[in-house]
This record gives C-alpha cells, structure tokens and sequence, in this order.
C-alpha cells in the first residue's frame, strides 16, 4: 500500500467511523452543552474565521490538512480549467489572476507555473504562511495575503483580470456572507473580466429555514482528519452550504457577472459543478436589494 493509498484509507475509515455521531448531530440535534460552546466562539469570530484553527492545528504537526479527497478535486478542477485556456475563453497566462481562499496555495503555485501573475487571499494566516513556504519551495512567484474577502479594501477594486474560487463560496452559509463574497469578486474585477468557480452542488435547491441554526449546528460538529503519517487532528466545522447549479446562477447574476458556462464536473458522483462568468459593466438591480 502506497503512502498516498494508506492516507486514504485512513481518512475514509475515520469519515465512515463518525458516520453515526454525525448522523445523530444533524438529525436529532447538538446537545444544549455543544450549542452553548459553539455559540460562545461565534460570539468572538465568525464561522468562517474557525478555519484559522483548523490549518494552525495541521501546522503546529507541521503538517497540512491537504488530503488525497482535496487532491482530487484540485486534479479535476485543473483539467476544466486548462479546458478553458484551450477554448480561450478566459484570460490566458500573463494576466493578473487572484485565487480566492487559496488555502494552502496548491492551486495558486499551479496558476503561477501556467505563467499568470498571481495573488492568494485566504482568511486563514496559518493557511497563508504554508502557501509561501510552498510557493518558495516551487521557485514561483505568488502574492500571498492574509484578508478576508468580505472586507477586502478599496485598494483591490477592479485590480485583476481572472478570479478563480475552488471551493470558497460553497464554504459560506449565511445569504448575506455569500452576497458580500460575490461583490466583492464583481468589484476586484476589472470590466471584462472572468471569474471561474468550482463548487460543491446540489441535484436540487437547497433551502435553509434558520441560517444561524445551520451554522451552530455545524460549528459545534467535532471532525476528526488524517495530516500524514498517521498523524490526525480534530476540529470544529466551519462552515459549509451546497446549492443547485440554478442557485448558484442566480447568485452570479444578481451579483452583477453574466454567467458563460454553469455545469456539472466531471467526477463520480458529480458532486461539483464548474461556472465561468464575466463582469457585466454594472452589476444587476437585484445585487443593491
């Protein structure tokens, strides 16, 4: 068995281990205990700021939380992408491509060695110094910067020629946060400018009743996850929100981008669903309502 082979496993093995906890925790329910704990952290950060502390555990192994599973899906993603390049459909190498939330900086390295110029941004500072590490490692030249998207400064407006999303929208839960997010994707953007998205999706709308009840409900979920060498690390959730390819229009279209492509990738069970958009020269009426 391969190293990468046994670190599958053990990761599969642990998500079927906690199948039943999980199943108990999002149909029965947290118990008033979990409720209060995910509450007193939320009344200091927000959901999404709790990856911080899933990448700085990893990092305290000196390890990452990269897995086979997000290899995968960055492999998939990179076949569309250069699909894309090949169409010449997006802007090619050489324009100013900013990857948001980029982790790591798997995928920023990646775009870098394609020869774009480019920017990661990602909530996370723990996540942010593993992507330089990387980027140093690979002899490439990335721009990497701790900041959170919703709240990114006027100094990026209308700065980069191709965003790109692996998997940071379908990590937004509240319709607000999701909104703030593709503002400011539309704003960093500059006119014509192309947006690529890879995400989590739906067979079918996904309708939340109680926004903030889905987010304790997952802030207060314990998950356990292989690092490498049999290493594992346990941490909350933080957030996470599917939608059908027909959401996911929407919200792009209200946000202001005319969307090219919305379809689902090419994968087993087609979990993912890959979207190319470009920035209309004013956003919708629906986007300021």
């Amino acid at each position: 068995m391969t190293g990468l082979s046994r670190f599958h496993y053990l990761n599969m093995w642990l998500r079927l281990a906690e199948r039943p906890r999980r199943w108990w925790h999002f149909h029965v329910g947290p118990s008033e205990r979990q409720l209060a704990e995910a509450e007193n952290l939320l009344s200091q950060r927000k959901y999404y700021e709790l990856y911080e502390e899933i990448h700085a555990r990893a990092g305290r192994q000196g390890r990452t939380v990269t897995s086979s599973t997000v290899e995968l899906t960055c492999s998939a993603f990179r076949y569309r992408f250069e699909a894309f390049q090949g169409e010449d459909i997006i802007p090619q190498p050489g324009a100013e491509l900013v990857d948001l939330g980029c982790g790591v900086g798997e995928n920023a390295v990646y775009f870098a060695q394609l020869g774009y110029r480019v920017t990661g941004i990602d909530v996370s500072g723990s996540a942010v110094e593993m992507a330089r590490e990387r980027a140093q490692g690979s002899g490439t030249s990335v721009t990497f910067t701790a900041a959170d998207i919703l709240d990114l400064s006027e100094d990026y407006t209308s700065k980069y020629d191709l965003a790109v999303d692996v998997g940071c929208l379908h990590m937004l839960v509240l319709s607000g946060d999701r909104t703030r997010y593709l503002r400011t994707a539309h704003r960093i953007l500059r006119p014509g400018g192309a947006f690529v998205l890879y995400e989590r999706v739906s067979r079918r709308d996904i309708v939340l009743k109680e926004e903030y009840s889905e987010v304790l409900n997952q802030v207060s979920f314990i998950y356990r996850r292989m690092v490498g060498d049999g290493r594992s690390i346990e941490f909350r959730g933080a957030g996470g929100r599917r939608a059908s390819l027909r959401q996911y229009r929407r919200e792009l279209e209200a946000a202001g981008f005319e969307v090219l492509k919305a379809e689902r990738a090419w994968d087993m069970a087609q979990r993912f669903a890959i979207f190319l958009a470009t920035k209309r020269a004013r956003a919708s009426p629906l986007a300021s309502s």
